[in-house]
This record gives structure tokens, C-alpha cells and sequence, in this order.
């Protein structure tokens, strides 16, 4: 979750790593300097392609793929929302087929389940994300890119780990 959210932060709404790691300092009950300023340089790809460490990445995600593929992967994953629904009151009732979608329900939908778009929840930072035919490992248009590939790879390698009770 994390790094998916700082990806998110960095990439999509192309936000300084910094402003999401100072976050993490002051609110993270688990903070850690090193785990969480090295979690934020791996994810922001700081120091990478001969940048300084300051510079941060330039790279900018304008079709939102990474969030489209991870938005499908879990909504695979999870296709009735129980993780959502446990965290995120807001959706509860949502039906399931938009529990991942919510931008897509419609005024009578929205109505239905208690959970207007831009009041009891907010709206999309980057607008409504269509999932359908983002599948896991391929783009729309054919495979994935050999970088995304090594990306992927090297995010299930390193997965961050939490350890509770410590």
C-alpha cells in the first residue's frame, strides 16, 4: 500500500517525493528513517538515469497505467470489495460491480447506496479510469513494455514487508 500510494503521488499526480516522505515521517505509527526514505527514493526512481539524488524521476504516467493495471489487479483480486468495504466506510454500500469504480455509478446509483461522488466521497484526482481491458501484464494494446516487465519483476522481489507486534 505504500508504495502504490507514493507511485500514485509521484507518477500520476506528479507530486516532489519529498512532500509524500515528510508525510509518511510525521503519520506512519511503524516510521522508520530508513526504510521510509529508501522506500521513497526506490519508488520514485531518485539518482536513476544520472539525476542528482534531488532531482526525482521524469517520468510522468499521463494515461495512468500503472494505477489502471493496479486498480484491475485488485479488482480481480477482490471483486466484491471486502477489503474496501472493511476500510473505506464511505463505499460500504456500493454495489459490487462499482465498489472499484465508484466514478462510474450513475445519479440513481450514487442515491441507492449513500455515497454521492464529490460529497460523501471525493472525486477522482485524475479522473474516471476505465479498467476494462486493462488486463494484469498486458497493455491494451499487446504486452507490456520490457521495462514495465523488469518493474514488476522487482517490485515482487522487494515487496515491503511489515512486521507487527515487535
Amino acid at each position: 500500500g505504500r508504495k502504490t500510494s507514493a507511485h500514485f503521488l509521484v507518477f500520476d499526480l506528479w507530486m516532489d517525493w519529498r512532500i509524500g516522505a515528510f508525510h509518511d515521517e510525521e503519520t506512519l505509527f511503524d516510521y522508520d528513517f530508513a526504510m521510509n526514505y529508501g522506500n521513497w527514493a526506490v519508488v520514485s526512481k531518485i539518482g536513476n538515469g544520472g539525476g542528482g539524488a534531488w532531482d526525482g524521476s521524469r517520468d510522468f504516467d499521463p494515461e495512468h497505467t500503472d494505477m489502471r493495471w493496479k486498480l484491475r489487479a485488485e479488482q480481480k483480486n477482490d471483486p466484491t470489495g471486502a477489503y474496501i468495504r472493511r476500510w473505506v466506510p464511505e463505499l460500504k454500500n456500493v454495489d459490487d460491480k462499482h465498489i472499484h469504480t465508484p466514478w462510474f455509478m450513475s445519479a440513481e446509483e450514487m442515491k441507492a447506496s449513500g455515497c454521492v461522488i464529490g460529497k460523501d466521497y471525493p472525486n477522482s484526482l485524475v479522473g474516471p479510469l476505465e479498467l476494462e481491458g486493462c488486463e494484469p501484464g498486458q497493455e491494451e494494446h499487446g504486452e507490456w513494455p520490457a521495462e514495465k516487465e523488469k518493474e514488476a519483476d522487482a517490485v515482487q522481489e522487494g515487496a515491503e514487508v511489515t512486521v507487527t507486534g515487535a
